[in-house]
């Protein structure tokens, strides 16, 4: 019994790390909304709903972001300055 708990939780978190969380799939579609409540230009990425690489990164920083912080350029590090550009 030990043993099928030890293998579903090694499946669940391999299922995890390969971004099977739908959410995940919203990352640039969100990040654009919220750039545009943000009255932010449109970002240099597509804002569909499938990104991945370094927009998705870039979309993540967006998203778990306030307005003031994205103002202040917390994301920097993960968003190339092209893609971001404060009001």
């Amino acid at each position: 019994m030990r043993a099928t708990w030890t293998l579903l939780l090694g499946l669940e978190l391999a299922l995890a790390g390969c971004g099977s969380d739908p959410a995940d799939a919203r990352n640039c579609k969100d990040a654009c909304d919220k750039l545009l409540a943000c009255r932010f230009p449109p970002p240099g990425f597509p804002c569909d709903p499938n990104c991945s690489g370094p927009e998705d990164v870039c979309a993540r920083c967006i998203v778990e972001r306030s307005c003031a912080d994205l103002i202040d350029h917390d994301c920097e590090a993960f968003c190339p300055q092209p893609i971001l550009t404060p009001p």
